[in-house]
Formats: structure tokens, C-alpha cells, sequence
């Protein structure tokens, strides 16, 4: 029953009817709703619901945006559309979701190309992602992070008033498929010294989690040592430090 809500509810979010049986589906979406149908007939029902959660986290965020701005909606229904890789339809897919927390925390935001977001008129939130594509035996993707802050720090608009906010689900997928535990203390450490060479007043790393049978987005923030007095006060505002105590990470392959 979730399975065709989220099916119908897609269908007229999008515009048209989702037929997930059908192999020929053009867009990622199409895709990921024959992922879950062949989850179930595999009997892979903890990777099937993680991904039934997502897409309906996405039906949320959608009508959320639609609710609060019609032309945002069009414009990421009309890029949801055009995706057809699991990478760039994931970037795109957090940077809706942030979109959808900025409505939820009633905060005020415009949407441009760089960086993404403009918040309370002067921050700026830039959204990206950190994945692993290739199998890998390493158990330290520090690098990542590191590599992420140099390349967007090539974009020109790199300064204290702006916030990287990534998707580091995979990368935390990643280790917890291998069985290394995740030192939250030691990435932000490492991220802290990666700041210490960029211009960027803080970066929040993002993952969905397991709490009891649902899922959730929480974050790691790390704050650079110049941060913008404006951009901490809204960053404590909105997106506190603390600690939060979660079961896992997500479990599935496409995480």
C-alpha cells in the first residue's frame, strides 16, 4: 500500500504515470521504483524499505516546495526529469531536500547557481555530495573531504560567509558496509584542518540514518576558525552543535 501511494503520488507530482513495471522508464526516479520492486522479489525487504523511505521523504519535499513556490517546483521537477545516473540525480536530490528544511524552518532563501542558495540575503549555501564509485579497500575517505573543500573553493565564491552543507551518506555506508567503525570526533577534526585552508566558514556533513524504523537526516557541522559572525549566528539557530545518539546508517547499496 506505501509502494502505490508513493507511486501515485510521484504520477502527479511529475505530471505523468509511473508505470514501474515497465523497463523503459526515462528518468532515475522510474528507475529506483523498479530497484525496490526487484528488492522485494529478492527478499531484500531492509534495502526495499530504506529505499520506499526515501522516495517518500521525496514526495514530502516536493509538495512542500510545491506549497511554498511554484516556480521553484517546476524548475526541480523539470531536473528531477532529465536525471538518468544514481550520481548527478543524488546531488540533485539533497540539494532539493535542503530546499524543503529551509521551508520547514521558515527561513529566507532564493535559489541561484553559485553557490545554490541564498540565505537572510548575504549567507551562501553551497550543496554537494561526497561518493565512493569504485569498490574500494580503503577504510579512510578523510581525502574526500578534503579534495571537496579545495575543488568548490576553485568556484569563486569561497568566503566566511558561506556554508558547504555535503551528502556524506555514502561515504558512512561506505565503512559501516566493512565494518569500521565511524569516529565522528576524528572527522571533524580532519574536516576542521581541511577548513583551516579555505576560506569557507563551515561545513555540515549530512547523512540519512536509522532511528528505530525510520529515517532521518542529521549532520555533522564544523565550523572554520574565521566564520562569519552572521552565518554562526544562523547556523546555531538553525542547524545547532550537539550530539544525537542513532542506531546505523543507511543500508542500502545506492545510499
Amino acid at each position: 500500500m506505501k509502494y502505490i501511494a508513493i507511486v501515485s503520488n510521484l504520477s502527479y507530482l511529475f505530471g505523468y504515470k509511473f508505470v514501474p513495471t515497465r523497463p523503459d522508464n526515462s528518468t532515475f526516479v522510474g528507475t529506483l521504483l523498479i530497484q525496490i520492486l526487484n528488492y522485494n522479489n529478492e527478499g531484500d525487504y531492509r534495502s526495499r524499505d530504506f529505499e520506499l523511505n526515501r522516495l517518500a521523504f521525496l514526495v514530502q519535499h516536493l509538495q512542500s516546495i510545491k506549497t511554498f513556490n511554484i516556480k521553484l517546483f517546476k524548475y526541480y521537477i523539470s531536473e528531477l526529469k532529465k536525471q538518468d545516473r544514481n550520481d548527478s540525480y543524488l546531488g540533485l536530490r539533497f540539494e532539493l531536500s535542503i530546499a524543503s528544511s529551509f521551508i520547514e524552518k521558515r527561513i529566507n532563501f532564493f535559489k541561484q547557481e553559485s553557490p545554490d542558495f541564498v540565505v537572510n540575503d548575504i549567507l551562501g549555501i553551497e550543496c554537494s555530495s561526497i561518493r565512493i564509485r569504485k569498490q574500494s579497500n580503503k577504510t579512510n575517505f578523510d581525502y574526500k573531504i578534503s579534495s571537496l573543500i579545495r575543488k568548490k573553493g576553485l568556484a569563486g565564491y569561497e568566503n566566511n560567509l558561506t556554508a558547504l552543507f555535503v551528502d556524506f551518506t555514502n561515504v558512512l555506508y561506505s565503512l559501516m558496509a566493512k565494518g569500521v567503525k565511524v569516529d565522528t570526533d576524528e572527522i571533524r577534526a580532519y574536516t576542521k584542518n581541511s577548513l583551516g585552508t579555505s576560506q569557507f566558514g563551515s561545513v555540515l556533513l549530512f547523512a540519512l540514518v536509522h532511528t528505530k524504523d525510520s529515517l532521518e537526516q542529521n549532520y555533522i557541522r564544523i565550523d572554520n576558525s574565521t566564520i562569519n559572525l552572521s552565518l554562526k549566528e544562523f547556523l546555531d539557530s538553525q542547524y545547532p552543535l550537539g550530539q544525537h545518539y542513532v542506531e546505523g546508517y543507511g543500508t542500502s547499496i545506492e545510499s
